[in-house]
């Protein structure tokens, strides 16, 4: 079975967690960078 979320930064003290889809065609290498960008606070899934 496929992996549906990738986690590019797991972060379990995070008081949020940003879901992101891509766009139809897209993937979600595109928000890779956003882990790093946002603070430790939040943790990004795509």
């Amino acid at each position: 079975m496929e992996k549906v979320l990738s986690c590019f930064r797991r972060s379990p003290e995070a008081a949020s967690r940003l879901i992101c889809f891509p766009w139809a065609g897209g993937g979600s290498v595109h928000y890779a960078r956003w882990g790093t960008i946002l603070s430790g606070s939040i943790e990004v899934l795509a």
